[in-house]
């Protein structure tokens, strides 16, 4: 038996698109355990959750993590494939995280907001501290990490995707940023000024060519970029 904190969600990915490709060279959401102790822990039994309702949903495997050691598992909803996968995908919009027992007992629990690409969310100091934005240390220690600084925070999600008509946009920024959309050439065909904070707002994009165009926020200090495909 062990105690809790033996094992722990040390660092978690829900937004992976450039940073590490699992073994079937896709770049998906990662979930990092990490056994504090001096002893191998077996995972025989524990399973992995983002709904409080179901605790027991996805079992991890019959292995064990050696002592600090750590343990990926790829949350991509795809069991079949190579490698430990998941049978759900993290939201990079937000959601809960649960590490539980066969008797339901939560061991280990994280809530997250809304992610950066290719940003971590992660215990500092690793293993026990609380968790922050961090450079991604994936399969090693949060120790070495730099901290992302909450000015620098800059979120974009648009759908639907491929668009027709109307794109809604969300968007959240801790300082004043402009929200561009650019086409295939570099033209900035649309432009808009916001304040700090958190917004919505609807861009009716009926009128333009079918292609590839730009969404663009750019702060002080930050920019976010998505590419959309207008039918």
């Amino acid at each position: 038996a062990y105690s809790i904190g033996d094992l722990v969600i040390n660092e978690l990915m829900a937004s992976n698109s450039s940073t590490v490709k699992d073994g079937n060279d896709e770049f998906d959401d990662w979930i990092e355990l990490y056994n504090t102790t001096e002893n191998d822990i077996s995972l025989v039994g524990l399973f992995l959750s983002d709904d409080k309702s179901n605790l027991t949903k996805w079992a991890l495997p019959e292995m064990s993590i050696h002592a600090n050691d750590y343990f990926i598992v790829w949350a991509d909803s795809e069991e079949w494939q190579v490698g430990v996968h998941s049978n759900f995908n993290l939201s990079s919009s937000g959601e809960q995280l649960f590490l539980s027992d066969k008797s339901e007992i939560i061991i280990d629990s994280i809530t997250f907001e809304s992610q950066l690409e290719d940003i971590s969310f992660a215990r500092f100091p690793n293993g026990t501290g609380d968790f922050a934005l961090l450079s991604p240390t994936f399969n090693a220690s949060n120790n070495s990490a730099s901290h992302i600084p909450e000015d620098d925070i800059l979120l974009l999600n648009t759908y639907p995707n491929p668009v027709d008509q109307t794109l809604y946009i969300n968007m959240e920024s801790q300082k004043e940023f402009t929200l561009q959309l650019i086409d295939i050439l570099g033209r900035v065909i649309y432009t808009e000024e916001f304040s700090a904070g958190i917004f919505y707002t609807e861009l009716s994009i009926g009128e333009y060519l079918p292609g590839v165009y730009l969404i663009t926020l750019n702060s002080e200090n930050s920019s976010a970029t998505q590419y959309i495909v207008k039918q």
